[in-house]
């Protein structure tokens, strides 16, 4: 019979192996994305979120990206575009999931696209932030 202070050291050391490959992974990722996180993007396409999934490939991970409720985000609350005044700030969401198929792990993470451009048109140019957990 394995005594309980075995069982509970080897599944603390397994735990802590897997946080620490987890957490090089996202380290991982982050460097593979963090050159796009530097640009202000002008197109009608979002090619910087395309971008972003191609370099996570790249690493050999597959990556879906979808959005929720049609990703449009402001700072008064919403999840619609509005028309308002010079202090709204307006972002898109896209939710990843992440899965490097060697380990399992399943990472989590966030693309936002901040509104750069004018008030009559927020989106005509946009940086992005990426985040993961």
């Amino acid at each position: 019979m394995v005594r309980l202070d075995e069982t509970i050291d080897r599944i603390t050391r397994s735990v802590i192996l897997e946080t620490k490959y987890k957490k090089t992974l996202i380290n991982r990722l982050y460097r593979s994305v963090e050159e796009l996180t530097r640009h202000i993007y002008h197109d009608d396409n979002w090619a910087a979120i395309d971008e972003v999934a191609s370099r996570i490939e790249s690493l050999g991970c597959d990556v879906s990206i979808y959005v929720e409720d049609g990703g449009y985000r402001n700072s008064i609350g919403g999840n619609t575009m509005f028309a308002g005044g010079d202090d709204v700030s307006y972002w898109k969401e896209w939710r990843m999931k992440i899965i490097e198929p060697d380990s399992k792990f399943e990472i989590e993470g966030v693309i936002k696209a901040h509104a750069a451009g004018t008030r009559e048109d927020p989106f005509e140019r946009y940086d992005i932030t990426v985040s993961f957990w």
